[in-house]
């Protein structure tokens, strides 16, 4: 009776007409900034001070016919140095299990014309596409992942922020990585218990969505070197026939985590906080300052 009852509840958040929803990027409230990492990407935020990530939505998640909702940009302030190598550090050595792979498209331009209109030109050149980066999802560093699952967005107020976004809240969809009953039983029941990611905000407005939000210190990168999110939420060490790893990555080091008992660890002794990589700092995480803000239940807004 239990399960049945858990299921119609999900039925009843995940259903509604798809006309009436709007695609959701990150919501004020989510516990993480969902992007993907590429050669391309780890090229252009080497040369940046500040780079600005772009949101990236699950491939199985569908298109909605109502516009937007959410911040599709996040901007690191002032991202170290560190960080960005151990970024690449950490593509490079997941790519020895994964091998990029790349999807060749030829090139074209837009020309506008009298009697056709807009048109796409060909270029003569072939444009050469990596199609399977790896998500990256940007954590706050203290968040515990002995006690919480990963790709969950322990958002209480996601009804409200999509209704913030000028669309009506009964048309609400909730738009979740981990698609199971059980996932969004655990994403609803521990929402109040997972700190929002901290971060500054511009106004919600749908004239905003592509303003980023703002990250500075005390984040983390989760590198997934596949996007099998159930199998990461359920913290399974098997996936696509191998011993599946991920990477926290920080200006401190990469620590890379195993599956243990449904959750993610490191399997070298020490943990978080230790050597070699100096201390990741003091958060049940690890997080990578020795002081973490934990009035977090707020996202901060620009002045």
């Amino acid at each position: 009776m239990t399960r049945i009852l858990c299921f119609l509840a999900v039925v009843a958040v995940l259903g509604g007409s798809s006309a009436q929803a709007a695609n959701q990027y990150y919501m004020p409230g989510d516990a993480f900034f969902s992007a993907v990492l590429t050669e391309d990407v780890l090229d252009r935020i080497a040369k940046e001070e500040h780079p600005v990530f772009d949101y990236d939505r699950p491939e199985f998640l569908p298109r909605m016919l109502c516009g937007y909702a959410g911040f599709s940009r996040l901007k690191f302030v002032k991202m170290p140095k560190e960080m960005k190598e151990n970024l690449r550090k950490s593509y490079a050595e997941l790519r020895k299990d994964y091998p990029k792979q790349i999807e060749i498209r030829p090139e074209t331009r837009t020309k506008r014309t009298k009697d056709e209109g807009d048109i796409e030109v060909p270029t003569g050149r072939d444009l050469h596409i990596e199609i399977n980066g790896f998500r990256v999802l940007f954590y706050n560093a203290d968040f515990d992942m002995k006690k919480h699952r990963l790709c969950l967005k322990y958002n209480e107020q996601w009804a409200d922020e999509f209704a913030a976004w000028g669309h009506k809240r009964s048309s609400a969809q909730l738009e979740t990585f981990v698609p199971t009953p059980e996932a969004i039983v655990t994403d609803w029941r521990d929402g109040a218990l997972v700190d929002p990611l901290s971060v500054t905000l511009p106004d919600r407005s749908p004239k905003n969505i592509r303003v980023p939000i703002q990250v500075k210190k005390g984040v983390i990168a989760i590198v997934i070197p596949v996007n099998d999110f159930e199998r990461i939420y359920r913290g399974e060490e098997n996936a696509w026939g191998r011993n599946l790893v991920i990477h926290a990555v920080s200006a401190s080091g990469i620590k890379r985590l195993h599956a243990s008992r449904g959750h993610w660890s490191e399997s070298a002794e020490g943990g978080f906080g230790t050597a070699p990589l100096g201390g990741l700092g003091t958060g049940p995480f690890g997080g990578i300052e020795k002081e973490v803000n934990k009035q977090r239940k707020k996202p901060k807004k620009d002045e």
